[in-house]
């Protein structure tokens, strides 16, 4: 499979992970490519657009600590960042460097030479390498981090490494930051946190207040004033690095503050971890439990109210249209094709394909345009940034009582514009070791596109993580299924929501949420089924319509049998009784790739099926399954190897899963001696006058009784023969049907089980060639003459003319023939003795048989 080459620079970190639209870039790098570096602290911020109104930046007033590299005749800076709100609009930029007031830390800067300057005249700084030029510090507990990277001391880790980098000591400007529990920061042993509720909730998800809306309790949580605020984990940062979001006291997001009880919503950015109340004087107390952030939804703040973007319809056909730009490959559009088809198809978001545009930056004009990063490009990629998506959103007046909107999104991809040297995996193999697979990439965007934000997720053991919108992803991985969280989330942003107020200065509507498609065994069943699994059982998987749920998968290194770890990323379950013991056979039929060009893949590439085979009478609870007792995999039609020593009646629980999101779909059919009926054969012949079927069963348990069906359809089946009660095993069974349908005749077996459900056997189909079966009888006629008219499609009028043996008419009779079977009867009781000839001829007087008849 084709790769396309990109310059970046791969080196290696503490962290062995990359960022789900991020690549490492090392201290060195930053060092050498920054002019700057200081320490500061965010004071102010300052949105705007550029001159060609097409992007909101915002100007970060930081003030300057220390200086490690470059000189300052100021004590402060103004840093730029991408996104923002100004007026009624407001733009997200995923994956980028967003600050927030009072954050401190160390920033890599340069000269920011596209804008100039700021709103207040001054020169502009660029972080290099965007969100990993920025070591973010935890003050109170000495600790700093980037995306990559964490450090358990500031002074003892931090200040030696920028010393190192630099080649000088550092200079201080402002002596007043206070690292550790100096100070104001010194605790004091009542502050305690007794309890929060909920404990599982969805960050940013304003309009669900019963999962949004936290409650501290606790005691001497003091006044609302001073220092005090809520601290959660960043969701952009390991959680091992302590690194925290927080919600000062001044915040909208507080709801009520007292010394016992805090109401706060949960930002965007909060991340699964422990919660802090810090109070005025900047004691704190820890929350004795981690907080569980299921998932993310994108908001911004606008007229001192945050709330949630809505996805909305732009189009006028219920959704968005997005437009490929002619920077774009054939191979990236293909791709891109394929994470946008699982989101259309999986969570119903409404987005159509509109064709081309020379468009080739992200540009507010309100089309939704995907591009590579060009020279043309008003906003470039920093470095170590794989993608971004440019979500602009708006809102009208009052803010108080209106519903925020997205009416564009834009998603910009990295191309050999950029610098550095890596490899994007561009088509639907899974990538290399060292590759970066563009379709998880891009899958990741364009969760952000429809509102999703990132939340914290713990690896598989370094193998992937669990979760989709994790903001970090281990490389040569590929996570093209969304997960629980991300599903869930993207149900929700994409539901149809009739009651959204936009307000009076658009006429937008919410987006109409498309159809979903998920397989209904995409979770572990509620219940058991009350009775053994019928031999024959045919069940369909759908590995392209399926999703994973941490909190309910197997853990991730028993999956495979061996006790290695695989990645857990889109799986479906089916439950078997057994009826004796024995062993269990599965074959595998009607086996597809999507896309169909996954046939390409070979070896340990090759989009793989796998099943791991589970004893147990319940679900098991989600990363606690007991070992596997069966483990097999596969990558076409046939039969698999027997799964054997199985128990009487017993659950077996089936995971079915595709290996790195391999998207197949087959079905799969049961038999095996601890099954309750099998059927060796079930097969059919045409004969001259008959359809001849035949059937051997080797096993027979708990059967009420076994139907032989027809059809002539081969959907719609009325039974021809019951058998009941002793069924002989090993005898071969023999059905003559003496008057099938013209042309097509579809047979099956329906077997009856005690419990009262029904096992179907394979159809067999056989095609007569007349089109019309007519049955005299009996032939040599006594007093009656029978006929069965047997067609499949109505002949209207027919006439039945009788001669004798020299040519004489001696009878007429008109019948009406409908489709489906038609029988008359004709007195011969007066008919001499002799030779009789019957013409059959249609209303168009066209002759359709002519039959000999015998008297005795």
């Amino acid at each position: 499979m084709r790769k396309i080459s990109i310059f970046l620079v791969l080196v290696s970190t503490s962290l062995l992970t990359f960022g789900q639209a991020l690549y490492p870039v090392s201290n060195a790098e930053k060092a050498t490519n920054a002019t700057l570096i200081v320490e500061g602290e965010v004071v102010d911020q300052t949105s705007f657009w550029n001159v060609e109104h097409t992007m909101i930046f915002t100007a970060n007033k930081v003030k300057i600590y220390k200086i490690f590299k470059g000189n300052l005749q100021k004590n402060y800076i103004e840093i730029i960042t991408q996104g923002g709100t100004v007026g009624y609009d407001n733009v997200t930029a995923s994956d980028l460097l967003e600050l927030s007031e009072k954050e401190v830390g160390v920033f890599f800067c340069f000269p920011e030479n596209r804008i100039k300057t700021s709103p207040a005249g001054g020169q502009l700084w660029d972080v290099y390498a965007s969100s990993q030029g920025f070591f973010k510090y935890n003050v109170e507990a000495n600790t700093a981090a980037d995306p990559f990277n964490n450090y358990n001391s500031i002074a003892g880790e931090v200040y030696p490494l920028l010393a190192n980098l630099s080649g000088r000591k550092f200079v201080t400007v402002d002596p007043s930051l206070k690292i550790g529990n100096h100070g104001a920061y010194q605790g004091r042993p009542n502050a305690y946190i007794a309890s929060f509720s909920p404990t599982t909730v969805n960050s940013g998800a304003t309009s669900d207040p019963t999962n949004n809306l936290l409650t501290i309790t606790g005691i001497d949580f003091g006044t609302p004033s001073g220092l005090a605020k809520v601290r959660f984990g960043d969701c952009n940062y390991d959680p091992s690095s302590g690194i925290k979001f927080d919600v000062p006291y001044t915040s909208n997001l507080i709801v009520s503050w007292t010394d016992t009880e805090i109401k706060v919503r949960v930002p965007t950015r909060a991340g699964t971890g422990v919660i802090n109340v810090m109070d005025a004087s900047g004691a704190t107390a820890t929350s004795l439990s981690q907080l569980t952030v299921f998932y993310s939804i994108l908001s911004f703040t606008a007229d001192n109210f945050t709330k949630q973007s809505n996805l909305s319809n732009v189009n006028g056909s219920g959704g968005y249209t997005m437009q490929y730009s002619t920077t774009l490959t054939a191979e990236a559009v293909a791709t891109f094709n394929r994470a946008l088809t699982t989101w259309v198809e999986v969570a119903g978001l409404n987005v159509a394909i509109g064709g081309s545009t020379s468009t080739s930056n992200a540009s507010g004009d309100g089309k939704c345009v995907v591009f590579m990063d060009n020279a043309a490009n008003g906003t470039p990629l920093s470095a170590g940034v794989l993608a971004v998506c440019y979500s602009f959103n708006s809102y009208c007046l009052p803010a108080s009582s209106v519903d925020y909107r997205k009416p564009e999104f834009d998603v910009n991809i990295r191309s050999s514009y950029s610098t550095g040297t890596t490899t994007f995996e561009l088509g639907p193999c899974p990538p290399g070791s060292s590759t970066i697979d563009l379709e998880t990439v891009l899958l990741h965007e364009l969760g952000h596109g429809l509102n999703l934000g990132h939340i914290i997720a713990g690896s598989q053991g370094g193998v992937n993580p669990p979760k989709l919108m994790n903001y970090a992803v281990s490389n040569g991985v590929k996570r093209t299924a969304p997960d629980a969280s991300c599903y869930q989330g993207a149900l929700y942003t994409c539901a149809t929501n009739a009651a959204l107020a936009f307000g009076g200065c658009t006429a937008a509507t919410g987006m109409t949420q498309l159809t979903p498609i998920i397989d209904s065994k995409d979770e572990c069943p509620v219940t058991f089924p009350a009775t053994a699994t019928p031999p024959g059982t045919q069940v369909f998987f759908d590995l392209e319509h399926s999703t994973s749920n941490a909190n309910s998968d197997p853990q991730y290194n028993n999956v495979v049998c061996t006790g290695s770890g695989v990645g857990v990323t889109n799986n479906l379950y089916y439950v078997v009784l057994t009826d004796a013991s024995g062993s269990l056979d599965i074959d595998v039929t009607n086996f597809n790739y999507f896309p169909a060009s996954a046939s390409v893949c070979t070896g340990s590439n090759a989009p793989t099926a796998r099943i791991a085979v589970y004893q147990t009478n319940t679900c098991p609870t989600g990363q606690s399954f007991p070992f596997a007792i069966a483990c097999r995999s596969f990558t076409g039609n046939g039969p698999l190897t027997t799964i054997s020593g199985l128990n009487a009646q017993t659950y077996y629980l089936l995971y079915v899963d595709g290996k790195q999101s391999a998207k197949t779909s087959f079905t799969l059919t049961f038999n095996g001696s601890a099954l309750p009926i099998k059927l060796e054969r079930f097969t059919g012949e045409v004969k001259t006058t008959s359809n001849d079927l035949k059937w051997v069963i080797s096993a027979f348990s708990d059967v009420n009784k076994i139907v032989l069906e027809r059809s002539a359809n081969g959907s719609e089946f009325e039974p021809l023969n019951t058998y009941s009660g002793n069924v002989l095993l090993n005898r071969e069974y023999l059905y003559s049907d003496v008057n099938p349908f013209s042309g097509a005749n579809y047979y099956r077996l329906s077997t009856y089980n005690k419990d009262g459900t029904i096992q179907y056997s394979n159809v067999v189909l056989l095609k007569r060639s007349e089109k019309i079966k007519i049955n005299v009888f009996p032939n040599p006629v006594k007093n009656v003459v029978n006929l069965s008219f047997n067609t499949a499609e109505s002949l209207g009028p027919v006439q039945i003319k009788l001669y004798n043996n020299i040519g004489q008419l001696i009878l007429v009779r008109a019948v009406n023939i409908s489709s489906g079977i038609n029988n008359f009867e004709i007195k011969a009781d007066r008919m001499a003795v002799g030779s009789y000839k019957m013409i059959i001829s249609n209303q168009q007087n066209e002759i359709i048989r002519t039959i000999n008849l015998q008297k005795q």
